[in-house]
């Protein structure tokens, strides 16, 4: 994933504390502390001004949720920003296949 910061301030993210939904309901949550052990994940945290970030943000599935993960799955995490970080807006991404 990737997340751009096209605001005059910094932003905060932690997309490894967000979560999948399955098109069956089922949540899985992200793999906190993943951003540590895999070279490509993406590094939660500050997102500068005018900076972009990208990395892997890693879901653990049992082998029969991978089965069962297809489109009408997506992605929620979290950014903030502003004065000293009060505004949130919570995003939604479609995964799509």
């Amino acid at each position: 994933m990737s997340v751009s910061n096209k605001a005059p301030q910094s932003a905060e993210t932690y997309p490894s504390q967000g979560h999948v939904v399955m098109d069956d309901g089922t949540q899985i949550d992200g793999l906190i502390g993943a951003d540590v052990n895999i070279n490509d994940a993406f590094k939660d945290g500050d997102v500068a001004s005018g900076a972009t970030k990208s990395g892997y943000v890693v879901f653990p599935l049992k082998e029969h949720q991978a089965k069962k993960f297809k489109k009408g799955s997506f992605f929620k995490f979290d950014v903030m920003a502003g004065d000293d970080m009060f505004t949130q807006k919570n995003y939604r991404v479609d995964i799509n296949f």
